[in-house]
């Protein structure tokens, strides 16, 4: 959607810099338009429950913390019982998704051909985890996978819905698969004891480190995230854990983690226990004490509860670092979501919130403008995906069981990458397309510019964006977004219709996000899922190999045959996943 014709928010167009960025020039107030998107402040900033006496961070420290045996010394436990089943976990929707009710604008950015020009063929595919793993490590299966994996100097890593497995650079396991929560054993408490998913593996490669995590809920509240840093560049090496209680026991639905030279950040949505189960209880965002995690030292996690700013926030990701280039030093993380003009009037917007941690004080931490945005970038009209739960909408090959494509937030990850002066984000969500498929609109925001002036002297923008949907009658859906050091933009995703089984895709644009260089299939799937949960997801991940900064390594689901045998009878779940790596020739020349 894009804004209406309407005489109020016309008048209010202005930045809210106000100090965000002193030391890089962000300093003044400015109040104009820039060349191709503009900064405001909505006159309902203050509704709908606002703070206006300040959002107060809450300090946790660690109810619990050692160090680990190394992985690969350590034997997993085997199952107490196998059970021939298959587990749905269940996803909370954002209750402001549901409110679809406006007019909608036709999407402006939809990138309709269908033609190959330049974007590079798979490099190597190789198989990833797969539901007989849940079978054979926790005695079940479970869906939808929450597919990430990251890449290091010597490894890969692969987390899933609730194994992990590890590789060496050329696709061989050698590692796993265990339980997510093998990591946390020895440990004690509901870190070691339940293995409850939404798990996340980053590479840190400011200090060559892994980080791992998932949360707990069984039992709660209390509700714990558990995050385990390892000692060195080895994942299957030692770890120092960590458990942390959320506080006001609330439960941390879908966390996301950020790299940060100054933290490791964090969001969640919130969610409270009710006698019905859960209720939506706001935004959470986080930053987690990294230098002294990196130690093995007690370390403190800084929390933002933004229920009471305005309970419509939520969907957030904190920014994860990327490249060569280091923030400049007192460089904020930033963090992002995406609204549609229903969900938080009055237009369609990608907003940004600046995350400034004080470790010395943390009670001067702040979150954005006392927890309103820092910048609110209106985006080119998009139109919400109208089915949630009742209705799922990604059509597949027979026997057609529809799949859910989680609409309703930004997808994994919000990408920083700094190339000289310019300093940017790359994110990604599923929008619907032409009344009756989904598309992945990318945006390519400009934090600070370089000579070309990508914001018309008036940063930050969103210097591109689009919406990948062909005119092939796909849909596609669950994508993540990087770009490489050449300046190439990438999305990976999945990509299904009624004659076509769900597939593993990629499309890249040259010159962060300029030109349209085509689709590819990373690997083609050969079934169907039909489990009428119609789960998929929660997410995937696109991330760039450390070691030339020009390899794209993506991990996604798909299903080799449909009802396959997992592994004794025919399940309607037996997801497998996949790892490919793909690279334009041209990146480490032209850099």
């Amino acid at each position: 959607m894009t804004a209406r014709s309407n005489p109020w928010w016309t008048l209010i167009v202005l930045a809210l810099t106000l100090g965000l960025l002193g030391g890089l020039g962000w300093g003044a107030l400015h109040i104009r338009r820039p060349a191709r998107s503009f900064m405001l402040r909505t006159p309902d900033a203050t509704a709908f429950g606002a703070n206006l006496n300040g959002l107060r961070p809450v300090v946790v420290f660690p109810v619990r913390q050692d160090v680990s045996p190394p992985l690969r010394s350590m034997r997993p436990a085997p199952p107490r019982q196998r059970l021939d089943e298959d587990r749905v976990r269940s996803i909370e929707i954002l209750p402001k998704a549901l409110n679809t009710t406006l007019p909608q604008t036709p999407d402006s950015v939809v990138q309709r051909s269908t033609a190959l020009v330049a974007t590079p063929p798979p490099l190597t595919t190789f198989e990833g985890q797969t539901n007989v793993d849940n079978f054979n490590a926790i005695g079940f299966r479970v869906l939808p996978p929450d597919t990430n994996g990251d890449i290091g100097p010597g490894h890969y890593v692969q987390m899933v819905n609730l194994v992990t497995a590890i590789y060496d650079r050329g696709g061989n396991r050698i590692f796993g698969p265990v339980p997510n929560n093998f990591f946390w054993q020895g440990f004690g408490g509901p870190c070691e004891a339940d293995n409850d998913g939404d798990p996340i593996v980053l590479y840190d490669p400011l200090a060559d480190r892994w980080l791992v995590s998932q949360f707990t809920f069984e039992g709660g509240p209390p509700f714990f995230e558990c995050v385990a840093i390892s000692t060195s560049g080895d994942p299957t090496g030692s770890y120092f854990r960590y458990a942390f209680e959320w506080p006001g026991g609330k439960f941390p639905d879908y966390p996301k983690f950020g790299v940060w030279p100054d933290a490791y950040y964090m969001s969640v949505n919130q969610f409270a226990v009710t006698a019905g189960g859960f209720s939506f209880a706001g935004a959470g965002v986080a930053a987690l004490e990294r230098d002294r995690m990196l130690a093995g030292q007690t370390a403190r996690m800084v929390v933002f509860d933004l229920s009471a700013v305005d309970i419509r926030f939520g969907g957030m990701l904190p920014a994860d670092f990327d490249g060569t280039d280091r923030p400049p030093p007192g460089m904020p993380n930033f963090f992002a979501e995406v609204d549609d003009e229903n969900w938080i009037p009055p237009i369609d917007a990608l907003r940004l919130w600046a995350f400034r941690v004080d470790w010395r004080d943390p009670s001067q931490s702040t979150f954005g403008q006392n927890g309103q945005p820092d910048f609110i970038l209106p985006t080119a009209p998009w139109e919400p995906i109208p089915c949630f739960r009742v209705l799922n909408c990604i059509l597949q090959q027979a026997p057609q069981v529809p799949l859910d494509a989680l609409g309703d937030r930004l997808m994994y990850r919000l990408q920083y990458r700094r190339l000289g002066a310019r300093q940017s984000l790359v994110t990604n969500h599923t929008v619907w397309v032409d009344g009756k498929r989904t598309g992945v609109r990318w945006y390519h925001v400009v934090l600070t510019e370089s000579r070309d002036r990508e914001c018309g002297g008036a940063p930050p923008c969103i210097w591109r964006q689009a919406t990948q949907a062909p005119d092939d009658g796909l849909s596609r859906w669950m994508g993540s977004a990087a770009l490489d050091g050449a300046d190439h933009l990438c999305v990976g995703y999945s990509a299904s219709s009624a004659f076509t089984f769900p597939d593993i895709r990629y499309a890249c644009w040259s010159g962060g996000g300029t030109t349209y260089d085509g689709e590819q299939v990373l690997f083609a799937g050969g079934g169907s899922q039909t489990h009428d949960s119609g789960r998929w997801g929660d997410y995937s991940m696109l991330a760039v190999d450390p070691t030339d900064d020009c390899t794209f390594w993506y991990t996604q689901e798909y299903y080799r045959v449909t009802n396959e045998a997992c592994p004794l009878t025919s399940s309607r779940a037996c997801w497998h996943t996949r790892v490919g790596t793909f690279r334009y020739p041209n990146c480490g020349r032209s850099r």
